[in-house]
């Protein structure tokens, strides 16, 4: 037989090879005994949410909590529109992943969490809080350039806006330049 005429099969065997290395395990098996079990993190908005944010406020020793359960407390309290309780658990668990370098995703997450935070105070009209907030987030950012991400680069871009209106109300030229600088740095 001509080796032309092999061709279509061996794409066929290649094929079913590589799919065959698709094969998942059905849902209703276990995983290994000892082995953790993969973490589920899209429970938002189910019931058992309520029922998470309930037991996690009710816990005394909140310096337990490892940041991971310190931020989804947050997003489920900012979720049900308790930002206070949201901006309380965000800086525990900055203050835990304090140690860990800038560039690491758990940190850059919690760091853009807060940047989001920011924003939701300034659009409830809470400027103070999203003043101090945003304050504290750029001179981490600037401190650190590399726990910035998309959400600092939109604060730092919101307060550039809001200060030159401000500046030019007032008869004054004020420099956007530094908080520029930690746009672009991030």
């Amino acid at each position: 037989m001509p080796a032309w005429r092999m061709l279509p099969l061996l794409g066929l065997v290649s094929t079913w090879i590589g799919c065959a290395a698709l094969n998942y395990p059905d849902e209703a098996e276990t995983p290994a005994e000892g082995g953790p079990a993969a973490p589920v993190l899209l429970e938002i908005g189910s019931e058992t949410d309520t029922v998470d944010l309930a037991a996690l406020e009710a816990r005394p020793e909140e310096s337990e909590q490892s940041w991971y359960a310190l931020t989804r407390a947050a997003r489920l309290a900012r979720q049900t529109g308790d930002f206070d309780v949201a901006e309380e658990r965000l800086a525990q668990a900055a203050l835990q992943l304090a140690g860990r370098p800038a560039a690491n995703a758990q940190r850059r997450a919690v760091h853009g969490m807060r940047a989001r935070l920011a924003l939701d105070f300034v659009a409830l009209r809470q400027e103070e809080k999203a003043e101090a907030l945003a304050e504290t987030l750029f001179e981490e950012a600037e401190a650190e350039p590399e726990i910035g991400g998309p959400a600092t680069v939109e604060l730092v871009q919101y307060y550039a806006g809001a200060r030159a209106a401000q500046a030019r109300e007032a008869g004054l030229t004020e420099s956007q330049l530094p908080l520029m600088r930690i746009a672009l740095a991030s």
